[in-house]
Formats: C-alpha cells, sequence, structure tokens
C-alpha cells in the first residue's frame, strides 16, 4: 500500500430526515510499492518499484446520519483510470483496465455548521490490471483503499 490524497465534490439529496443518496466525483492518486525478485549468477536480487494510479472516481452513497451528526454511508463507485506515469518502462495505461468498479463503506460526522470528517473504506471489485492471467507474479491485482476526508457543505446543514 502506498499513500495518495482525493479531492472532490459530492451533493446530499436528502430522503426524510435521517436518510440520504450522496452522487460524488472525486481525483484520486493511489498506488503500490511492489516489489520484486529476480535471479541473477545464482543470486536472489530484489527491487522495489512504485506503481502510482490516478483516477476519476463516482461512488453513489447510500448515507444515514443520526441524531448529532454522526453518519454511517455504503454505495458503488465507478473509477475511471487517467493515469499518465509510466511503470517498468510501459505506460500504466497499456497495462490497467480503463474502468474499474467498488464498493465502499464508511462513518463519519457532519457539524451543523457543515465541517466534517470521514472514514472510508473502498474495496475493488473488479481487476485493475488487463492481463488475463495474471502475469503479475501469480497474483490478481485488485485496488482497495482506506481515505480519510475533511470536508465541509454549503446546503443541507441543518438535517
Amino acid at each position: 500500500m502506498q499513500a495518495g490524497w482525493n479531492a472532490g465534490v459530492f451533493t446530499n439529496f436528502m430522503l426524510g430526515d435521517h436518510f440520504s443518496i450522496s452522487p460524488e466525483v472525486l481525483y484520486s492518486r493511489v498506488g503500490a510499492k511492489i516489489k520484486t525478485t529476480t535471479t541473477q549468477n545464482d543470486v536472489n536480487v530484489s527491487t522495489d518499484d512504485h506503481l502510482r494510479l490516478s483516477y476519476v472516481n463516482v461512488p453513489v452513497m447510500a448515507k444515514y446520519k443520526f441524531t448529532g451528526g454522526f453518519f454511517i454511508e455504503t454505495g458503488p463507485e465507478v473509477n475511471f483510470n487517467v493515469s499518465s506515469s509510466r511503470w517498468q518502462n510501459q505506460s500504466v495505461k497499456d497495462i490497467t483496465n480503463g474502468a474499474e468498479f467498488a464498493w465502499g463503506l464508511g462513518l463519519g460526522y457532519q457539524s451543523p455548521s457543515g465541517f466534517g470528517i470521514g472514514a472510508r473504506y473502498n474495496q475493488g471489485i473488479s481487476r485493475v490490471d488487463k492481463v488475463g492471467d495474471a502475469t503479475w507474479n501469480d497474483i490478481t491485482l485488485h485496488n482497495s483503499s482506506f481515505m480519510l476526508d475533511l470536508f465541509w457543505t454549503f446546503f443541507n446543514n441543518k438535517k
């Protein structure tokens, strides 16, 4: 796992006093540290490399807001790969899928003034790599991420 960042916008469509649907559009930088081992002249040589990916994430979260500002959320997301970096002399876009699907689960707190904090875990459902036979050292690549967000809402702060 490797630390990244995200930024974006969201809105809440309130459906009653406690339930809302929250579509979002986020830009995320994620990555992984990949350790590869090769044998050269009967000696194992380990190399650390970094795979960096950029996504436009479009989650649609169902939120339940408790009295007092705490909330829980869950929902699907589709992530569009907009990476432009390189990994082992290849374009990351050449070795990864253009989109992937994930599911998110989170919790947080939103104050009456609109400031809030949230934590969310996203688990990739579809593969990240294009390689159908999993040639990445016999592993299958799926994204998973833990997000810690600070936010401020302009509307729906009293509900």
